[in-house]
């Protein structure tokens, strides 16, 4: 049988270093999920170590890349390495939005409306089918497929490009276990997905050809992927978006690094002295001691979670379930949320699994808004999105009780419900500090500036548009305000060719509120000097529906 190459092989001490840190990784984030939620809570958070190290993964492998670039002979390998760099820079200005929270500048519109997190940055776009996340997990597996077929084929090259290590791929398989369902109750559940697949293929293979070294660096790996998803099952972490990209960077540095050494030029590096652990009349490899830490591990992280559930408090779901029902819902849709000591509580009863796929939103607006985070502050609203795990909810006799403890400053109203890829599920609005029915007569009790379609009310710097009766179809069309200011310098500079500033808007729950066949809009204005204001609706491509013009000057 022919020899595979060093490059594909196990005697490469950068891929078996790789393929260690990948696995140690994968082995400290799944405990610590379960063992202490808050800690990983913070270290995965906008900002934190985590995301913080991956833009250092993702950098560095961009410069390895372009370096290589640099030796490289070949135009058509210089060209794909120079792009893949690119692409390893882009995809760490990405991580930090491009700096936007430590800049501080806004969202553009048109991201606002296609990227679920509200930021600077492409990666987080979601419209219909189109979703960057399954992109690169998607290239990540086809990665994993050619090299694979090419081991089967004895090549470890593809159009001259070296491939992953195969101790690298099996990391990246690993990798993708982050951002998969759990199945492990089913029969061979865990193996129905198609990373988990092609690595019991790829142990089959190895096994019935006789790469023994191999077989032994699958089978670990198998490992370690069931017990990360018996975690899964039994913690229903879901997919830990942060890790995986942490992960990935990580993968993609020592692949960069792999590239490098192909060149020969830091081949030195790859055969460092790091022959094994030495004992009496044996030496262990370090691609052994790798595996065999790789698979004690799999075993500790199972037996961990095993004992983790058998050892958790009993809890009477059904006693906590029956007491918070007996109470009044602060609103009522597919599920009830209640509020109950700082805390929203969602139950639902019939409740299957499908119910609790979708994400859950969960929207603040403060009653002060220098309580808001400033990563939030261009957005008018804090946000707590969350998704159904053991830390957050629970499911039993039928039934799902869901808890989101909120913050301790004043709060105003919350907007929450669920929304997959297609959009908004059901939503529910609950007002904390002045119910809509007194707001509303406390605005019309005074004189408007306005009276048409919407009655326009100017109070405290806002201007406020109410209408009875109202429907749905009242809010669609836009509702345009333009200001002159008393001095043109105040203006924008991108308004001052206009001659007035525009505070167009969207009737949305930020902006306003529909209640009882009547809707109440308010549209704050700047702190500068007006002299007058014209506001009203419209469609485009239509015009105007109605409009209303009034002075503020003395």
């Amino acid at each position: 049988m022919t020899a595979i190459s060093p490059q594909m092989g196990l005697d490469s001490t950068v891929s078996v270093f790789g393929y260690l840190c990948l696995c140690l990784n994968a082995l400290v984030f799944s405990p610590l999920f379960v063992a202490d939620p808050w800690t990983f809570h913070a270290l995965t958070r906008e900002d934190s170590l985590v995301e913080n190290l991956t833009v250092v993964w993702f950098v560095l492998a961009g410069l390895l890349l372009l370096v290589t670039a640099l030796v490289e002979r070949s135009s058509f390998r210089r060209c794909v390495y120079i792009l893949g760099g690119v692409a390893m820079v882009f995809a760490a200005g990405e991580e930090i939005s491009w700096g936007q929270r430590i800049f501080g500048f806004a969202t553009p519109d048109f991201l606002m409306h296609f990227n679920y997190q509200k930021e600077f940055n492409v990666h987080n776009i979601s419209y219909g089918a189109f979703d960057f996340e399954r992109l690169y997990r998607n290239g990540t597996l086809i990665l994993c497929m050619v090299t694979s077929a090419a081991f089967f084929c004895r090549k470890d090259r593809l159009f001259g490009i070296p491939l992953p290590s195969i101790l690298l791929m099996l990391g990246f398989l690993m990798m993708l276990s982050f951002q998969s369902g759990a199945g492990f109750n089913e029969f061979l559940g865990f193996m129905v997905f198609k990373e988990k697949m092609l690595l019991v293929l790829f142990l089959l293979f190895t096994l019935f050809s006789g790469q023994v070294k191999l077989v032994i660096a699958a089978a670990a790996t198998l490992a370690l992927v069931s017990a990360l998803y018996y975690v899964n099952y039994q913690a229903k972490l879901g997919s830990l978006r942060e890790v995986c990209e942490y992960l990935f960077g990580l993968g993609c540095l020592f692949y960069a690094l792999e590239l490098a050494l192909a060149q020969g030029r830091l081949a030195a590096i790859s055969r460092v002295p790091f022959s094994g652990l030495k004992l009496p009349g044996r030496r262990i490899p370090f691609w052994m001691m790798t595996c065999s830490l790789v698979f004690a591990g799999s075993i500790g992280l199972m037996f961990f979670q095993y004992f983790n559930v058998m050892t958790r408090p009993t809890v009477t779901e059904e006693e906590a379930y029956q007491s918070i029902v007996a109470g009044e819902p602060v609103a009522r849709s597919v599920f009830d949320v209640w509020l109950i000591e700082n805390e929203l509580i969602y139950t639902k009863e019939p409740c299957a699994r499908a119910d609790t796929r979708p994400l859950f939103f969960v929207h603040i607006i403060p009653a002060d808004a220098n309580d808001l985070p400033a990563v939030r502050e261009q957005h008018g609203f804090d946000n707590l999105d969350f998704s159904f795990d053991w830390l957050t909810g629970t499911r039993f006799g039928g039934k799902c009780l869901l808890t989101r403890r909120l913050p301790d400053y004043e709060i105003a109203s919350i907007r929450t419900g669920q929304f997959n890829e297609e959009g908004e599920i059901w939503t529910g609005q609950i007002n904390l500090v002045i119910e809509e029915e007194d707001a509303y007569r406390a605005i019309v009790a005074g004189a408007p500036v306005v009276r048409s379609v919407f009655d326009v009310y100017l109070i405290d710097n806002e201007l406020i548009y109410v209408k009875e009766p109202c429907a749905s179809a009242d809010t669609r069309p836009l509702f345009f305000v333009h200001i002159i200011p008393a001095d043109a310098n105040d203006l924008p500079a991108v308004r001052k060719q206009h001659g007035f500033d525009n505070l167009d808007f969207n009737f949305d729950w930020l902006t306003g509120r529909r209640f009882g066949g009547k809707c109440l809009l308010t549209k704050p204005l700047p702190d500068y000097e007006i002299t007058s204001i014209r506001t009203g609706q419209f469609i485009p491509e239509e015009g105007e529906i109605w409009m209303g013009h009034f002075n503020l000057e003395e």
